[in-house]
């Protein structure tokens, strides 16, 4: 631990995630506070609690971010009970695959709501809160489908598109006010889910096709959150850091 975030205040949407959780930790590892949100309160209570043992400083949000109301009382709510923010992590999604004839109205407005609308409303409310610090990084989760296009997916690259767009607007806008904002955009993240999902010969032909070799995991996500959290990144804003073993890049 080199305490890189030492008396900082991070919250992290999707926390209860394989990604949001190993953010969350390593936040905390490095010494700051964290808010953990999702709107599944037991899996964002698994994330606390794991902070918690380890001797860290986490609490538990069960919210839904895509309702803008909701957002603003989480945030006044938050801000008290931890004193205030000075990092952002936009992480939480939900995902349906499907072909464009099969794409229902619901679906469209679920996955806009949680994965485009909710930044917008924790920027929004996350603003006064960062500039009363003096500052501050916001950090969101987009994805290489954004720039490089995948089968049945047209929601989440769009989704994905405007999240770079977004953050890009976002670091013209905020720099004047001390704050960065900068986005990860990961490959397929392995793990136990994932795993099983793709099975053991895409994942071997994924590793064949990506130039390093190994496909990221949630620790890989994470290491580059906290990078971007850091001092150590100071004059980083308006960047899209991919984090894929260099699979995009293959044709």
């Amino acid at each position: 631990m080199t305490d890189r975030l030492k008396n900082k205040i991070a919250l992290v949407t999707g926390a209860g995630g394989k990604i949001g959780k190993e953010i969350a930790r390593q936040f905390a590892t490095e010494g700051a506070s964290v808010a953990c949100v999702d709107i599944n309160e037991q899996t964002a209570a698994e994330t606390a609690n794991l902070i918690i043992q380890a001797g860290g400083h986490a609490r538990t949000y069960a919210v839904d971010i895509g309702n803008r109301q909701n957002v603003l009382q989480l945030f006044e709510k938050m801000a008290g009970e931890f004193g205030g923010l000075d990092i952002l992590v936009n992480n939480a999604m939900w995902i349906r695959y499907e072909p464009i004839e099969k794409v229902e109205e619901d679906t469209v407005e679920k996955m806009f709501s949680i994965g485009l609308k909710s930044i917008f409303w924790t920027v929004q409310a996350a603003l006064p809160k960062l500039e009363e610090r003096g500052g501050g990084s916001i950090i969101n989760i987009s994805s290489i489908a954004a720039i490089r296009g995948s089968v049945n997916r047209l929601l989440y690259c769009t989704i994905k598109g405007g999240v770079n767009a977004m953050t890009m607007q976002c670091a013209v806008e905020l720099g004047p006010r001390n704050i960065r904002v900068n986005a990860i955009a990961p490959g397929a993240v392995l793990h136990e889910a994932s795993a099983a999902r793709l099975g053991p010969e895409l994942i071997q032909l994924r590793r064949d096709t990506t130039p390093l070799g190994r496909l990221p995991e949630a620790r890989d996500i994470a290491s580059t959150a906290l990078f971007l959290a850091s001092d150590d990144s100071r004059l980083v804003t308006g960047e899209l850091i991919c984090v894929d073993g260099g699979r995009r890049i293959v044709s």
